[in-house]
This record gives structure tokens, C-alpha cells and sequence, in this order.
């Protein structure tokens, strides 16, 4: 195991602004602890329907007769759940920029947001020019209007903009919603950018443009980008993860104001697992090349963050109550999605093991499995986890070699009765054609009782090897 270190926290006086414009107030703050806390973050209305959507990447997808070119596959929710047919976005769809490409993928998911703040949600998609913006509507993501944010493209203030890290949310606290990316100078990325809502499509300019300097100033390599309130103060943070560890930077007007940190690296998530009003990050670490095969750390938020990594809670398969065994290149925790799936008022927490073997290795190499940890009012406890696979009852298929099942996770209310649903991908299954797994949520949490299952064919797209489930829209996906 690495010897972490601590990351330095300097004041706000550091944060360089460049080319912002005049924002208006913030919006009130609740009361703290008070803060409404939303069932699931980033859920996504692509078509302003009132039911959540849900979009998933096959990023080597057969294009027409272009192999491996990679598309989306969108189903909008109903008040019969999510539609059994999907619309199908790639290079070739009307309003997308470029030509389907052999070997070029498209269709990996950063985040989603109603970054134009026209009601509708948007879908953010890495490209090999920069970051693709798919824009919702009355018909839902359509490739209309897309917006680019371009790889290499210049900051005010010189930096180059890399874009292959992305969130949404509103972090200068003007009602907006802000996309948050990366900028380099030398090829890391060590630069914050923020992109001030609303986004205008026509020009693919923001409203204004906001630069932090997270290398000279946090000590800090961005590797991954996450957004909630975590202070409870009616404004999006921002979490921001590297190799030893990440800083959660507040948000506000004036600009990002370190004010904590955490551990994790690739993937993480946001939850009220101990229920008292703040948004707590979930984190992972360790996935592969260490013997515990991954773990998992919470950072509590409110209005005191924790201020050294030695406060951070960690958590892995050796944890009394949790099941199975801590082992290397698990990879436990490359997918995390939490939530009420119990109805006990406090976030559950899914973790996801995509090469996870089973008992017998020959034939379950990396099958995959995922684990269900509870929320509580002292935090995450093993009382009441379990740990499912595609060999747990009512669960469709078989755990079998490279399956990579828990590669993916999210929980939707896709009918909006009350009962979120947990769906988990394996984009190894069946030679690499992909497929998700609908679980269904009860009082014990997740259960395999009535799962169900489909691959991109069923919903309408063509078959072979498409990857399908390498990541879901407001879930974590794939980041190797």
C-alpha cells in the first residue's frame, strides 16, 4: 500500500478568476443539516417528460457497416418504467459532428446536466475532438444543436483545455447549472475549469469562464471529477480526486475555495448514508496492483470537512459484516451508485466488482459481482449487506469467465412509484456483446427476486461485440 500524504489547503485569496462576468446573488442557503436531500444525484429528464431517462455507452458498436465506431443507447422512463426500445445516437446521427470511424470510440459518458438551462437535461460524451454535448428537448437527445467543448482549445489565461473529465452542477451558486472540465499547460491536468452556465450551444461559449491553478495552489493532479452539496449550503461543490487522495472545493461566486479532502481516485459517488442532511462522498481506491483488490472511503459532509486523510473511513471486503474476500484485482469499487433502496431514510451504498472470481476460477475468471452496503445513523455498516452475482437467485444468466458483471451502476426511479431499481451492467457478457441487469429494491435493500435483463439488440440496435454497459449516464462508469 502507498504512503498517503496530505494535501495543503490554502485560502480563497488564491483562486485566479479569469474572464468571469458579473454573477448574480446566491441562492439562500437552507437551514444546515436541513438541506433537501435528493433519492439519487444526476438523475437525467433528456425530453422534460417528468420521468427519468437513462443513457448507456456501447462504445464499439457497429456503425451501419463501420465497425466499432460506438453509439448511446437512450430509454425514456414511463409510468410503466423504462421504454423496452431505445433511441440509438452515434456519429451518423443528423446534428453530431464527424463520421462514424472505425476504432475511433464514441459514446463514453462524462456526466449530464441541464447545462443551457432550458429545462431539459443534457448529455455530456467524451469525443476524440474534446467534449460532445448532447442536447435535450421536447423529443429528447436527438443530436440537434450539439454543443463542443474542444480538446486543446485555449483558456484565457494560456492553459489548454483537456476535457476528458467532466460534471455539472451549480457551483457559482447563480441558479445555473456550470460544466466543470480540466486545462493543462504541460499535459497534466492541473488546472480547474469552470464553464458558467447557461452554455450557449449556438457559439459553444459558456457565460463565463472560471480558471483554478490546483497543482501550484492543492498540490493536486486531477484524475477524476465529482459534484454535490456536500456543505449544505444550497451551492454544488466540487470533489476533486488524484493519485494520493482528492480536495472538495466549495463553491460560491467569487470561486472555489478548498475546504476539505478526501481519498478515492477513478469513481466515487454521493449519499446521506447516516441521514442527517448532508451529501457524504463515497470514493474508491486500490482497484488492482494492490493485494486488497480495492476499497472504498467515506468523507461526511457538512459544514466542517475533514481536514486530513487519516480522517477519511475506509472500508473493503475484509470489514466485519461485509461478504467475500478482500483480494488482488477485484477491482471493488470501479462502479459506486448510492441511494434509498431500502426506505429506511438513509443512502445504501452499491459497490461494484467487475473482475471478482468466483469459487471456481477456471470458469468465473472476472465474472463480476456487487455488493450492497447499508446506510445507518452511524454510517455504512456491514449488518445487512450482501453481495450478488449472475448465480444469485432470480438473477437472468450465469456468472461465467470475463462477464465484468457490476462494471456499471446506477439506481432510477424510472417509473417514479416510490421503488428505485438498480441497474448494473457486464459489458464482457457474451463474448463482449454487453448487457444490463433491472434489479428490483425492497426492504432488504437489492434483491435478484424479478431481476431482468436485455442487451443493445433487444432494444433495437445491432448486435456482435458493442460493449454495451460500459458506462450509464448519471452512474460512475468505466474510467481505465
Amino acid at each position: 500500500m502507498r504512503k498517503q500524504r496530505f494535501l495543503a489547503l490554502p485560502t480563497a485569496a488564491a483562486a485566479t478568476i479569469i474572464g468571469a462576468t458579473a454573477l448574480t446573488p446566491a441562492v439562500a442557503a437552507p437551514t444546515a443539516g436541513q438541506a433537501a436531500t435528493p433519492a439519487f444525484h444526476n438523475t437525467a429528464d433528456f425530453n422534460g417528460d417528468g420521468y427519468p431517462d437513462l443513457a448507456v455507452s456501447a462504445d464499439t458498436a457497429a456503425v451501419g457497416e463501420v465497425d466499432r465506431a460506438g453509439m448511446i443507447s437512450v430509454q425514456y422512463g414511463s409510468a410503466t418504467g423504462l421504454r423496452d426500445k431505445a433511441a440509438l445516437i452515434s456519429r451518423d446521427t443528423a446534428g453530431v459532428p464527424g463520421e462514424p470511424a472505425r476504432d475511433q470510440p464514441f459514446g463514453r459518458i462524462s456526466g449530464q446536466g441541464d447545462v443551457d438551462h432550458d429545462g431539459y437535461t443534457d448529455l455530456l460524451v467524451r469525443d476524440t475532438q474534446g467534449l460532445l454535448m448532447l442536447r435535450g428537448g421536447k423529443d429528447g437527445l436527438t443530436g440537434r444543436d450539439s454543443g463542443q467543448i474542444k480538446h486543446g482549445s485555449r483558456t484565457p489565461d494560456g492553459s489548454y483545455l483537456s476535457p476528458d473529465k467532466a460534471a455539472v452542477g451549480d457551483v457559482t451558486g447563480d441558479g445555473v447549472p456550470d460544466i466543470l472540465t480540466t486545462a493543462s499547460e504541460n499535459g497534466f491536468d492541473h488546472k480547474l475549469a469552470v464553464f458558467q452556465g447557461p452554455f450557449n450551444f449556438a457559439t459553444d461559449k459558456p457565460a463565463a469562464v472560471q480558471i483554478r491553478h490546483v497543482n501550484k495552489l492543492d498540490d493536486l493532479r486531477v484524475m477524476a471529477l465529482f459534484v454535490a452539496d456536500m456543505t449544505g449550503d444550497g451551492i454544488a461543490d466540487v470533489v476533486a480526486t488524484g493519485f494520493y487522495g482528492g480536495v472538495v472545493y466549495k463553491g460560491g461566486p467569487a470561486g472555489l475555495t478548498p475546504v476539505g479532502v478526501v481519498k478515492g481516485h477513478n469513481t466515487g459517488t454521493f449519499g446521506d448514508v447516516n441521514g442527517d442532511g448532508f451529501q457524504d462522498f463515497i470514493g474508491a481506491e486500490g482497484l488492482y496492483m494492490d493485494k486488497e483488490g480495492g476499497r472504498i472511503h467515506v468523507t461526511y459532509g457538512g459544514p466542517k470537512m475533514a481536514r486530513a486523510l487519516s480522517d477519511v473511513l475506509t472500508y473493503n471486503q475484509d470489514s466485519p459484516g461485509v461478504p467475500g474476500v478482500a483480494e488482488k484485482d477485484d477491482r471493488w469499487g470501479q462502479a459506486l451508485t448510492a441511494g434509498d433502496t431500502d426506505g429506511d431514510g438513509y443512502a445504501d451504498v452499491v459497490v461494484g466488482a467487475p473482475w471478482e472470481t468466483g469459487t471456481d476460477a477456471t470458469a468465473t475468471h472476472q465474472s463480476g459481482s456487487i455488493t450492497l452496503l447499508r446506510g445507518s445513523a452511524s454510517g455504512i455498516t456491514g449488518t445487512g449487506s450482501k453481495a450478488l452475482t449472475q448465480n444469485s437467485a432470480g438473477i437472468p444468466s450465469t456468472s461465467e469467465r470475463l462477464d465484468h458483471f457490476g462494471a456499471a451502476t446506477t439506481l432510477l426511479d424510472a417509473n417514479k412509484d416510490g421503488k428505485p431499481e438498480l441497474y448494473v451492467s457486464g459489458y464482457g457478457e457474451d463474448a463482449y456483446k454487453g448487457r444490463v441487469w433491472k434489479l428490483k429494491t425492497d426492504a432488504t435493500g437489492v434483491t435478484g427476486t424479478g431481476a431482468t435483463s436485455y442487451s443493445l439488440s433487444d432494444l433495437g440496435g445491432p448486435a456482435g461485440r458493442t460493449h454495451f454497459g460500459w458506462g450509464f449516464g448519471n452512474g460512475t462508469a468505466v474510467v481505465f
